[in-house]
């Protein structure tokens, strides 16, 4: 397990802090950078990767889902603007399957063969797949910088950053490889290859509180992505036809796209006595819409690849609820969570 597997001996977090200046801070090393406000929807919250794998996956708390990474991060205030600029550079030090969020395994999500399905009346056998991540070079760097500041009561970010598409990966293409000529041949091995797109994301959010009447704290968070590459369905595939006798080559269609995603987030503490006399449970409504701008129907764009069920739209909203609180000094912290997804038209 030690050896093929996994092993736990990971220094997950060192780093170190200099002051260059009175309002000037480096902090270089293994780190993390939290930009985004919202949470699971981690719409701006992009610099560090995930992994959705680890224990009890959405139960856990962000700060060990997430991926450390090398960073070099710079932080200037400048308290006449009310505000600081936070400039990172990631110079992908880390192994390469590292810097993008976990696939899932072979029946996950993520990790599915991508298609046409193992399903199907094909006698294609998926045996093999190979994920292309990020290399290691100045080339797949990444950077970004982040404006933080505040007007009254009001705390907003205004943020940039330049990325790989951390998930999902995008099939591009697989290889079929036979033994034997073209009489008689029999498929020996499929291969399919799997990336991980340059992208751009830029975004604001905007976080207040309304302490009178309702003392609820309102967050509203957008990111806009001007080429997100999606996967397509089954039935849109280009062939280079090879001879029969050697390695045949099919390239999958992929569809950059401009994205706008924005969500928005309602938080109330409230005493319910009954269910906790001693601390108060936190009330938490969430609205998250996606909006694929030059959208074609025609594309046969999905969200999942693998799945063609999970064909993209052009609007797709989703509704969150929860709730939770803690008891004996913060030992247990039961939770309630519920969502609701319209049916895509």
């Amino acid at each position: 397990m030690h050896e093929n597997y996994y092993t736990e001996n990971d220094l997950r977090e060192i780093y170190v802090d200099l002051n260059a200046g009175e309002n000037v801070n480096f902090r270089v090393g293994r780190q993390q950078v939290t930009w985004g406000e919202l949470g699971q929807y981690r719409l701006l919250d992009v610099v560090n990767p995930v992994n959705s794998t680890y224990h009890f996956a959405s139960l856990e708390s962000f700060e060990d889902i997430r991926i450390p990474l090398w960073i070099v991060k710079g932080l200037v205030d400048i308290p006449a603007m009310e505000g600081a600029l936070e400039i990172v550079w990631v110079p992908m030090l880390d192994n390469p399957e590292d810097t993008v969020n976990t696939p899932l395994t072979f029946v996950g999500a993520w990790g599915l063969p991508p298609t046409p399905q193992q399903n199907t009346n094909s006698d294609m056998e998926i045996k093999r797949k190979t994920f292309l991540y990020p290399d290691q070079d100045i080339e797949n760097s990444r950077i970004g910088a982040r404006w933080k500041g505040t007007l009254g009561d009001l705390t907003y970010n205004l943020v940039y950053y330049y990325t790989h598409q951390l998930t999902p990966p995008v099939p591009t293409k697989y290889v079929a490889r036979y033994e034997g000529h073209a009489t008689g041949k029999v498929q020996d091995e499929v291969e399919v290859f799997l990336e991980y797109p340059r992208q751009h994301i830029m975004g604001f959010s905007l976080d207040y509180t309304f302490n009178h009447p309702i003392g609820t704290v309102v967050r509203l968070e957008s990111s806009f992505e001007p080429n997100r590459t999606f996967p397509v369905s089954s039935d849109v595939l280009r062939v280079n036809n090879a001879e029969l006798y050697e390695d045949s080559w099919t390239y999958f269609e992929t569809h950059q796209k401009r994205v706008v995603n924005t969500g928005i987030q309602l938080m109330r503490p409230t005493f319910i006595r009954f269910l906790n006399p001693n601390q108060t449970i936190m009330l938490i409504g969430q609205v998250m819409h996606s909006w694929v701008i030059d959208y074609n129907k025609d594309d046969s764009i999905i969200d999942v690849p693998g799945f063609d069920s999970t064909a993209t739209n052009e609007h797709s909203l989703t509704l969150v609820f929860s709730a939770f609180t803690y008891y004996f000094h913060g030992l247990v912290m039961p939770r309630f969570i519920a969502a609701y997804i319209p049916s895509k038209s």
